[in-house]
């Protein structure tokens, strides 16, 4: 931990907790029992991790992240009759909000949720919109909804999935997409098992999910998975097997899932 921080967090912040994985009964979900309190939570996310390192990732990521991203945002507007500025798009999670300042680019009306700080005061100078929470968001109020490696991070997944729902359109979308933990559980039995910082880690990725406990959330707060939306551009034989090999494996057995309201 001392390595993967840079020896930011004081030690008697953490020295005294067990690290503990449970197993949710309902959903398969794997989940760490101890995490930190609000205040060390905050300083987790706002002194602990690098900011500079941070953004300085997404500033410098290959061309292929964004390329991802532009998929993505262009698949929103092929579900919906809706003109693109009608569209209501919200991320959940949006970080320094890379991806909320290319879906704007779409002229998509484009909302935020961020609670860092640093990240909130870089977004808006950007230009985007950006909230603390939705609770005081109407009730159907967008058509797509989009949280990216968020999920994981949360204390109370099923609570806030439940809102997510809440403020879907009717036939509007949601789309999580979680670190993979198929086969975590094995590999934690494993006494030469090092840490994957994916999955599972201390501190930060405190829920682990696999496809089927991804589904039991979905349909606890009236939802229900989807088929993938996809975009396809083909320049040869390989792009496109490659496309529909990646297409069944999201249909099937990723943790990267499009919900929509069951009813």
């Amino acid at each position: 931990m001392d390595s993967f921080y840079e020896g930011r967090i004081p030690k008697n912040k953490v020295e005294s907790d067990d690290y503990n994985i449970a197993r949710c009964n309902d959903c398969d979900l794997l989940f760490q029992e101890y995490i930190l309190t609000d205040p060390n939570m905050f300083l987790l996310y706002e002194k602990w991790i690098s900011a500079e390192k941070s953004l300085a990732k997404k500033k410098l990521a290959d061309i292929g992240l964004f390329k991802s991203y532009a998929l993505e945002i262009e698949s929103i507007c092929k579900f919906s009759n809706k003109k693109p500025h009608e569209i209501r798009v919200l991320e959940y999670g949006m970080g320094w909000g890379f991806w909320s300042n290319l879906a704007k680019a779409y002229n998509y009306d484009v909302t935020g949720v961020e609670i860092s700080k640093i990240r909130v005061e870089f977004a808006r100078k950007n230009g985007l919109t950006v909230i603390a929470d939705i609770s005081q968001e109407k009730s159907n109020s967008f058509d797509y909804i989009y949280a990216n490696q968020v999920f994981e991070h949360i204390p109370d997944p099923k609570e806030s999935i439940r809102e997510l729902a809440r403020v879907l359109e009717k036939d509007g979308i949601i789309h999580i997409q979680v670190p993979n933990g198929k086969g975590v559980d094995r590999d934690l039995q494993d006494p030469n098992w090092k840490a994957r910082k994916g999955p599972i880690q201390p501190l930060e990725h405190i829920n682990c999910f696999n496809r089927n406990s991804l589904k039991i959330l979905a349909e606890q707060a009236g939802l229900r998975l989807r088929y993938p939306l996809n975009v396809h551009r083909f320049t040869g034989i390989k792009p496109f097997l490659k496309s529909h090999l990646k297409y069944f494996y999201d249909l099937y057995g990723a943790t990267q899932v499009y919900m929509t309201k069951a009813s």
